[in-house]
């Protein structure tokens, strides 16, 4: 993908250098441009370019994060026009330590950083993590259509039958509120280990709430990539866990009826494959062996 000649303009009169060379970077879930670009003055930067209705909101969330939030695991943003079609400029991180792999350093400095992250106060900016409560109730729109999430193959008929009382009960009860700052989209695409710092990026989701909703959303990512199971952290947040293992058993089922969506539907089963495990052991359910 080649950046069109009107976008390359914008790009160098909002950096004050030509762009001379660039990179498609071909990674997330959205449909925004990306790119590395080098320019006349051999400097680089990472481009980001709104190109949809939705691109362009979170384009603009995004901004809004890198405005207000103030700390050394955020990237230097370098350059900001809005308009029709926003573009973001950011520090390039290209040449950084993306994982996987992981070690135990690496993990512990996720942790690190979750907790300043989650000590930041700010007063209003952003949303509640409690307006997403419904996309963590969905045991109890399972329950109504159970054929769905059957038809992935995960679990019996039977054992969705004697664990969904227990899942619906956790689910309601999961602890959203909070006045803690929250990423709401750690994965390893979105972390960057450089010299002594670990940066976090794409801020388009961030919300305020429980903190410990970040860590339980990430470890499973962090187990498909070769970490330790979820489980062996010990985090006492069952009632939540239920909840994210229904967004993500509710989700995986869905069409894939928008660009984009195969991918993301293989992401959330993938997960699913791991939050089913994760529950069994932290809820006291029965073994899918077993039914």
């Amino acid at each position: 993908m080649n950046p069109l000649p009107e976008l390359l303009s914008r790009i160098e009169r909002l950096i004050g250098s030509k762009p001379i060379t660039w990179k498609a970077i071909q990674k997330g879930y959205t449909q925004a441009e990306r790119y590395v670009m080098q320019f006349e003055d051999d400097t680089s930067a990472f481009v980001k370019v709104a190109t949809e209705v939705e691109t362009i909101k979170w384009l603009r969330d995004e901004h809004k994060a890198y405005s207000v939030i103030k700390a050394d695991f955020m990237p230097q943003i370098k350059a900001w026009e809005d308009g029709e079609f926003p573009i973001l400029i950011l520090e390039d991180l290209s040449a950084g330590d993306w994982p996987p792999p992981w070690t135990t350093d690496k993990i512990q400095k996720v942790f690190d950083t979750l907790k300043k992250l989650a000590a930041i106060k700010t007063e209003g900016e952003f949303r509640s993590l409690t307006g997403i409560k419904a996309n963590v109730s969905r045991w109890a729109d399972i329950e109504k259509d159970p054929a769905g999430f059957l038809s992935l193959g995960l679990v019996t008929k039977e054992w969705l039958e004697k664990s969904l009382p227990i899942l619906i009960k956790a689910e309601s009860a999961a602890v959203l509120e909070g006045d803690s700052l929250i990423h709401n989209d750690i994965r390893s695409d979105n972390i960057c280990f450089s010299g002594n710092k670990t940066y976090f990026v794409d801020w388009n989701w961030v919300v305020k709430g429980n903190p410990v909703f970040d860590i339980l959303a990430w470890l499973p990512s962090l187990y498909t990539e070769g970490g330790p199971t979820p489980w062996s952290f010990n985090i006492n947040e069952p009632e939540l866990i239920a909840g994210l293992a229904g967004f993500h058993a509710y989700h995986a089922y869905q069409p894939a009826n928008f660009k984009g969506a195969e991918a993301i539907r293989a992401l959330q089963l993938k997960l699913l494959k791991v939050y089913i495990p994760w529950i069994i052991e932290v809820l006291d359910l029965p073994n899918i062996e077993n039914n």
